[in-house]
């Protein structure tokens, strides 16, 4: 019967301390900004607002041909535009691509100054009082 008790009173024991390190590891993850949005960033479908760009690019470079203007997209990338973040945590990165190193964290309703670079995935370079590096342009808006 003592070594029955002894052997559940050992299991128990040893429940109790990996129960432990999970809660540690799983708070230490929840914590670590990586982990926030390192698999939400690719779930999430990018052809609606490529499309959505494309069309407005040339609806502007009509207009603009009409008018004899520089397009809204040239404008932009030589005088930063303030955008505010609309996801509760966004990775910024060293280069425009999932690949890079993230270089700082901006999150819900932060205000950014941005510039527009040539690509056609949509990144933007940002820049913040911390850092500078690049996001993905539709995760920024407007207004708040």
């Amino acid at each position: 019967m003592n070594k029955k008790r002894g052997f559940l009173t050992f299991l128990l024991f040893i429940l109790t301390i990996a129960f432990i390190a999970f809660v540690i590891i799983m708070q230490h993850n929840f914590l670590n900004p990586d982990f926030a949005t390192a698999e939400t960033n690719e779930n999430i479908n990018l052809n609606d607002n490529k499309d959505k760009k494309k069309e407005n690019v040339k609806d502007v470079e009509k207009v603009d041909k009409d008018n004899d203007v520089s397009t809204e997209e040239d404008q932009d990338k030589t005088t930063p535009t303030t955008k505010y973040v609309n996801v509760d945590l966004l990775n910024v990165r060293s280069d425009p691509n999932t690949n890079s190193e993230i270089v700082g964290v901006v999150t819900l309703n932060q205000k950014v100054e941005v510039e527009n670079v040539d690509n056609d995935e949509g990144w933007v370079k940002i820049t913040t009082d911390d850092f500078t590096g690049f996001v993905n342009s539709k995760f920024l808006d407007e207004e708040v």
